[in-house]
Order: structure tokens, then C-alpha cells, then sequence
């Protein structure tokens, strides 16, 4: 806030050092002739320990992953210049998200999906934000995590996973206003900040709301704009799929596709 700068790494080894984190230097293994296989010649730690990957910052908190200690997701909050991290190798995100510690080597695939925002694309919204986990052919699963609802271990580790899971679906789209939009077993629909399913009008195909406006596919074949209160305010417009890109929306009709742009 005034105008200073903090390195996230050098932030991130101050919250494990404050933890009791003690860094390890260089430490060489003599090779062994009659061991087979491959050896690990020396290793490092303190700055050599792999960093977390970085999003576009929004509202103050910048979404992460990490491979440091595995996998591990998390939440970086720039005021306080501290994270909100979950280990993915415990009992508990093992039971949540379906994934162990072996998957990591094996095509295990873990997404932050970003939405449009005035401009630019961001990964959370305030201290929420949505994963995508996917391993090989066996799991392809979003969940909606809200981190405002975490308790944290000394080493700032949420240690009550199920109570920031708010949904778990197929897909799940944030916006920066307004529902989420979810899917699953080909329905589509909108959920709360509070990852409840909305009521609302049955719907082939909706996008995600874009200043208070989305556009659903009706089961008449028609594509209507809709307001948050999910009432049409344009005229009909033959479809097969809608969608949200940055400022438009995208009617899909055949091989044919619209931009509808929003005044």
C-alpha cells in the first residue's frame, strides 16, 4: 500500500521460517557401485525448493499452484503477504478430490480456469476460486473453493478442506459478477457465491453473466439474453450452443457462429 515491494518468494520463506521451516544446504550422497539404479548425487533446499506459479492478481489475492511438497493449491493473499495452502497429499483432499500421491507422476493434471474481467483474465474472485483436477481418463472434476472459510495449521495449511468445498461439478465457470455457471451429465445451470444451484428455467445451453447479462439456449432452439433475474430482454436467435467470450457472447448455429456484442 505504500508503494513498496515484497518479493512472493521471499514472503512465502518467511511464513515457513516464522513456522519453525529450517532451510537445508547442499548435502552430497557418495555413490554406491553396488546399488543399482539412479542416484541422487547432492541436494538443495532453502532457495533451490521449487516456487509457486503465478495468476493475475484480483481484488488483492492471487491464485497458486505449487509442486513444493507435492501438489499443493493455494491462495495468495498480497496485503498480508501470506498464503492459504492445500496439501494435496493428506486423507482428507484424498477423499475429496479422488487424487493420492502416486497420480503425480502419471498425467495427473491440476487448472486454475480463468475468467474475463475488464480486460484481462483472472483466476479468483475476492478469496474464491475454482479448480479443475484431471487424471488420465478417470477424473475430470471442478470444485469451488472458498478460502475465506478455511482454518489454518501453523504452516498456513487448511486443515478443514470440506468446509471450503463449496461445489463439485463437471464443469464450473467463475465470473466476475453474478452466478457461476456449472455443468454436469450435459445440464447446465447457475450457482450462488455460496456454491448453491439456482432456480431457474430449464436451459439447453447458458455461458457465464458478463455485466449482468448471459444468454441461455431455450428448449425452443432459441438463444435469448437474460438478466439476473433470469428474464429474457432480447429477441430470439437460432442456436445450438451459446457462449461467454470476453465482451460477447457466441451463438453457435451449425456451422455458423454470432458475436453478439452488448452496449
Amino acid at each position: 500500500m505504500d508503494g513498496s515491494m515484497v518479493r512472493i518468494d521471499d514472503a512465502r520463506e518467511a511464513m515457513l521460517e516464522e513456522a519453525g521451516w529450517i532451510r537445508h544446504f547442499e548435502e552430497s550422497v557418495p555413490p554406491d557401485p553396488e546399488a543399482s539404479g539412479t542416484q541422487i548425487a547432492g541436494m538443495t533446499g532453502g532457495k533451490a525448493i521449487p516456487r509457486y506459479q503465478a495468476w493475475a492478481v484480483k481484488d488483492g489475492y492471487m491464485p497458486s499452484l505449487s509442486w513444493e511438497r507435492a501438489v499443493g493449491i493455494a491462495l495468495f493473499d498480497c496485503r498480508a503477504q501470506q498464503y492459504f495452502e492445500i496439501p494435496m497429499n493428506t486423507e482428507e483432499a484424498e477423499r475429496i478430490f479422488g487424487v493420492d500421491l502416486s497420480m503425480a507422476f502419471s498425467e495427473l493434471t491440476i487448472q486454475i480456469p480463468e475468467y474475463y474481467s475488464g480486460g484481462y483474465w483472472y483466476g479468483s474472485r475476492r478469496m474464491q476460486m475454482v479448480v479443475n483436477i484431471v487424471y488420465q481418463d478417470e477424473i475430470d472434476r471442478c470444485f469451488l473453493l472458498d478460502f475465506s472459510r478455511a482454518e489454518l495449521n501453523e504452516y498456513r495449511e487448511v486443515t478443514n478442506l470440506a468446509e471450503v468445498v463449496l461445489a463439485e461439478y463437471e464443469a464450473i465457470e467463475m465470473t466476475d459478477e453474478g452466478w457461476y455457471l456449472a455443468g454436469e451429465g450435459g445440464e447446465y445451470f447457475y450457482l450462488d457465491e455460496q456454491g448453491n444451484r439456482m432456480e431457474m428455467p430449464e436451459a439447453q445451453d447458458c455461458c457465464g453473466y458478463q455485466d449482468g447479462y448471459a444468454m441461455m439456449n431455450d428448449e425452443d432452439g432459441m438463444a435469448y439474453v437474460i438478466d439476473m433475474d433470469f428474464r429474457k430482454v432480447s429477441e430470439g436467435y437460432p442456436a445450438d450452443g451459446v457462449a461467454q467470450t470476453g465482451d460477447m457472447f457466441v451463438i453457435y448455429h451449425g456451422e455458423e457462429q454470432t458475436a453478439l456484442f452488448m452496449k
